[in-house]
């Protein structure tokens, strides 16, 4: 139907269960080639493991995931040229109750000691493991002036699969 959520799970024997969500418009729509692409186990396994202790190397035997990369979306800028959310947060929250948290890639002290992010970071990546299956609404919380602003994002987590979000869209905040 016209203006409506919708999903699309797609899986081969090589590549885990992948949903992508969509909005329906009014009309045919054309997908340009390339906006669903499957990754095999192995490459999700690769970036997955970018998350440090968060990644046990057999979240899908024992869950799904949810990964993605916040962007601040800008109208017009090329989804390559937008810059990332480096202060955001991801979370599954449930009737005003969180009840899966965002794990983030670690960042380097000037050490080069691995220190455990809280936020999205320089990457603007973020992880959900062993995440809700269904439809879920995932949310991103980024912080202006102190005050927290909630952006809810619907989206279908298959059992034992994937959910990409690459890019995550953060409208850009009027003043």
């Amino acid at each position: 139907p016209p203006y409506q959520v919708f999903y699309v799970v797609a899986e081969t024997p090589n590549h885990p269960p992948t949903s992508f969500t969509g909005y329906s418009g009014e009309g045919d729509d054309n997908i340009p080639a390339g906006t669903l692409s499957l990754r095999t186990y192995e490459e999700v396994q690769l970036s997955l493991s970018d998350f440090g202790e968060c990644y046990t190397g057999d979240n899908f035997e024992t869950g799904s995931v949810i990964e993605g990369q916040a962007k601040l979306y800008i109208s017009g800028t090329a989804v390559d040229d937008l810059p990332t959310m480096t202060t955001g947060t991801a979370s599954i929250i449930e009737e005003d109750v969180t009840i899966a948290d965002g794990c983030y890639v670690p960042h380097e002290d000037e050490d080069g000691t691995n220190i455990e992010s809280t936020q999205t970071g320089e990457s603007g990546r973020y992880a959900i493991f062993s995440s809700p299956t269904g439809v879920t609404e995932l949310t991103i919380t980024i912080t202006v002036d102190g005050e927290q602003i909630f952006y809810p994002y619907s989206l279908y987590v298959p059992e034992n699969g994937i959910a990409p979000l690459f890019p995550t869209l953060v409208p850009f905040l009027e003043q």
